[in-house]
């Protein structure tokens, strides 16, 4: 089940520890044909000297830039899994 929610919620509540699944803009999560990604406080940690905000920030860019296009729709969507 799925909430969608806004990046500063999503930034507060992986910082929580709770899942957000990340997906294209016009794509819904949970269906086994569209492409998202689900992270966590443990996928967004202080890894290599880099601080949370340029992590999260890396992982929603590559994210972007391998599944969003303009038939998935060009923006991603953030979403409380649970």
């Amino acid at each position: 089940m799925y909430t969608r929610i806004d990046r500063a919620k999503a930034k507060k509540l992986i910082k929580q520890g709770l899942h957000v699944a990340l997906c294209a803009s016009n794509m819904r999560p949970g269906d086994p044909w569209y492409p998202e990604i689900e992270i966590n406080r443990y996928s967004v940690n202080n890894y290599n000297g880099i601080d949370f905000e340029s992590k999260f920030k890396n992982l929603v860019n590559h994210f972007m830039y391998y599944n969003c296009n303009k038939e998935t729709g060009n923006k991603v969507s953030y979403f409380l899994s649970y």
